[in-house]
């Protein structure tokens, strides 16, 4: 008898105390946590959301100058043609040759003033597989490729 009272009240205290736990939540089932800035806990916050919004004409202006180029057609085909001049491998591959040089183009874009790192990381980007190491002489002819094709 002892014993049943005994989970009785542990049963009772565990119905509270998950009720106590609910009515702690927000609203909206979200993380109270994540609406605070400077937050530790829970998932990580969406890319941006801690960004001011931006009004009117003025939000596709600043995605369009941050988002990184992608060659049209034409400037594929001068790429791919550059690039095998450089090594005949960098352009085999059509589609891993432009990610890698979108990625060069975004490096480029945010490391002004880095010429030397930013074609030492272009000669890595594009090495390996079939393409031997390449020099950064190659690197810099890699991002001239890039910058004069696709990305100002």
């Amino acid at each position: 008898m002892e014993r049943m009272k005994a989970l009785g009240m542990v049963a009772g205290a565990l119905v509270i105390g998950v009720a106590g736990l609910t009515g702690c939540s927000d609203d909206d089932g979200g993380d109270a946590a994540a609406d605070r800035p400077g937050r530790s806990a829970g998932a990580p916050a969406e890319p941006g959301a801690d960004a001011p919004a931006e009004s009117g004409a003025d939000a596709p202006a600043a995605e369009e100058a941050s988002a990184v180029p992608s060659p049209d057609p034409a400037q594929t085909a001068d790429l791919l043609k550059r690039l095998g001049e450089i090594h005949p491998t960098l352009a085999t591959e059509q589609d891993k040759a432009v990610s890698r040089a979108r990625n060069v183009c975004d490096d480029a874009r945010w490391s002004e003033g880095d010429d030397a790192g930013v074609n030492a990381r272009a000669a890595d980007r594009f090495s390996g597989g079939g393409t031997p190491a390449l020099t950064p002489e190659q690197g810099a002819r890699i991002v001239t490729a890039v910058r004069e094709t696709f990305c100002p």
